[in-house]
């Protein structure tokens, strides 16, 4: 869809015909009652402005159409002041987000029991990916290793190598890739170097503009409009500072997480009621959010591991997998497979224990139920029919602050603790009773945690398990190279060999030799320095040239260059005059 321009409107002014210039119009302006939504086309996006400000994007000094009707009569159509007239607020649209529907759509609604027929405009973002495309026959192979590698990342890394982790966090990807609503968000919380953002930049390059990241508290609390039709949204570090600005984020990321709409709001315009649509991921080096007792439901933590912390390799080589275009498309359509063969009733509620969670919501018990789990639970001491009043002494002696009675008395009953009554030196007194085995059992059917060692045990890598994934990892390596020199085995039987070169032609030349000289010589001898021959009476010098051709005297190098140079010596000791001009090659053939 093309831009709004004015020279557009213009040259349809021009050509005066009015229904024309009032379909370009209505094509990018939207009435909703007192206020107009613009598409912005380079955008992707409708904007509402006010009715003042929607009437300046058509200026006044525009051209204006003019004609005579049949009596006669001059009539003029003003393109800047159509905006508020009746013919464009007759039709009235209401924003929505719904996926595969069009751009401008109608829709029958039941309103009070009667069926209207209700126009919407559609602001969901769209995707780059579709479930109808393939991978390249020569890319599968390729895009199923990458995937296994991802799966593996997500089980071993994101979920700890829990497997109820991995499983909910796939069915919860496969949900918002498929653009469906989930009344829970992700709480990735842990120490840098894990991998938690490489995850959120695979979703990037799978869900293109409906995915969203920000690390801004204002987004998430007053200016929510950049989350309008999205699938993802991705809250990034998100910085809190004091307690009331923490309970505030808190609060409105419940409301983000669990509504059907939400408030969409861009600065200095009025909000208005908008489909929800998006999922939320919170990734976050530090505490990003508190569970509590109240308040634990929507958030979903995971036991990310810290085993490959450190190890280049390993993420380098996952980051090359998340950049390829074909991987990416293999792990969207895994998701959609996935997404098909879900319960249809799946609705995420059931959210999985871990050790990150319990550890939340045991950070934020009140502290009368941590003095029972500490003086009582793990040590599995009884509440023998104690007096109350020694009971709450030894409390005071655990928490120094101010603790109300009352609540304090609340808490003992919500933990199974019950009341009764005793002589003590002849004076009936109020007291506490309880076993610690109930007390546990209360408190682990309260969702708290007693005791982390009893069902929970960290996943260090013990050196065992260290060793193993070596081998594994060193197999799997093995089996890609050989793979690869199958591959480039197969391209070079289809190089054709280059054919053999012609031999030289030998060319030797031996120059007379001295009569003088009668002694013979066996190559034999060549291996070794001979010794010098008795000195004879010197005549006239002689002259000794050894030419090879193509090749400087002094280069010798292969075996049988010094086999030659040798024999020059032995020539040089004889007295001999030999002039050899031949090819080392040709010579040693």
């Amino acid at each position: 869809m093309q831009p709004f321009e004015l020279k557009e409107l213009i040259k349809l002014i021009n050509t005066k015909d009015v229904q024309k210039c009032k379909d370009y119009i209505n094509h990018y302006f939207f009435c909703s009652g007192v206020d107009i939504f613009f598409y912005d086309a380079i955008g992707g996006e409708f904007c509402l402005y006010k009715l003042c400000e929607a009437r300046k994007k058509i200026p006044k000094d525009i051209p204006k159409v003019s004609w005579r009707d049949d009596d006669d009569r001059k009539h003029t159509w003003d393109a800047s002041k159509y905006l508020g007239s009746v013919d464009h607020q007759a039709k009235l649209y209401r924003p929505t987000c719904h996926l595969g529907k069009p751009l401008v759509f109608e829709a029958p609604k039941l309103v009070q029991g009667e069926t209207m027929i209700v126009n919407y405009i559609n602001s969901v973002k769209q995707s780059p990916l579709d479930r109808e495309m393939q991978i390249p026959q020569e890319a599968q192979e390729k895009a199923s290793r990458g995937l296994q590698y991802i799966l593996g990342f997500i089980k071993d890394i994101i979920c700890g190598g829990y497997a109820q982790q991995d499983e909910y966090i796939l069915n919860w990807l496969s949900c918002t890739a498929a653009g469906v609503k989930v009344q829970t968000h992700l709480l990735m919380e842990g120490d840098g170097g894990e991998g938690k953002s490489l995850l959120c930049e695979l979703m990037r390059e799978i869900l293109g503009a409906r995915y969203y990241s920000t690390s801004n508290v204002e987004e998430v609390c007053q200016y929510t409009s950049n989350f309008e039709g999205r699938s993802l949204i991705v809250l990034e570090e998100m910085p809190v500072s004091s307690n009331s600005s923490k309970r505030g984020f808190t609060d409105a990321l419940k409301s983000l997480t669990t509504e059907s709409v939400f408030a969409c709001r861009r600065m200095h315009n009025q909000a208005y009621q908008q489909s929800n649509t998006f999922n939320i991921i919170v990734n976050s080096n530090h505490s990003a959010e508190e569970l509590t007792q109240t308040n634990k439901r929507r958030a979903v933590a995971f036991d990310i591991s810290r085993k490959r912390v450190g190890d280049v390799e390993y993420y380098n080589r996952l980051h090359k997998y998340i950049c390829d275009k074909d991987v990416q498309l293999a792990f969207y359509l895994f998701l959609m497979s996935r997404f098909d063969g879900m319960p249809k009733d799946w609705t995420g509620n059931e959210v999985p224990m871990s050790i990150k969670r319990r550890e939340k919501l045991t950070r934020s018990l009140p502290p009368s139920i941590k003095f029972l789990i500490e003086h009582y639970v793990l040590p599995k001491r009884d509440i023998d029919n104690l007096p109350r009043k020694q009971l709450r002494e030894e409390f005071k002696t655990f928490f120094k602050g101010h603790y109300d009675q009352a609540q304090f008395g609340r808490d003992m009953a919500k933990c199974g603790v019950t009341k009764g009554t005793k002589l003590e030196g002849g004076v009936r007194c109020q007291t506490y009773r309880a076993e610690w085995q109930t007390i546990d059992s209360t408190l682990k059917d309260l969702g708290i945690i007693s005791n982390f060692d009893e069902e929970y045990e960290e996943h260090e890598e013990t050196e065992v398990q260290r060793y193993k994934r070596f081998l594994d990892e060193r197999d799997r390596r093995i089996q890609e190279l050989e793979q690869e020199i199958a591959k480039l085995k197969q391209q070079k039987k289809r190089v054709a060999k280059p054919k053999p070169l012609p031999e030289p032609e030998m060319e030797l030349e031996v120059a007379e030799i001295d009569s003088s000289v009668e002694e013979s010589y066996d190559p034999e001898d060549f291996d070794e320095v001979l010794p010098d021959p008795e000195p004879k009476p010197k005549s006239k010098p002689k002259k000794i040239q050894v030419q090879i051709k193509g090749k400087p005297a002094k280069a010798f190098t292969s075996p049988e260059e010094r086999c030659l140079g040798r024999s020059q010596q032995w020539l040089e000791r004889h007295d001999t005059d030999i002039v050899l001009k031949c090819d080392v090659a040709d010579l040693f053939d």
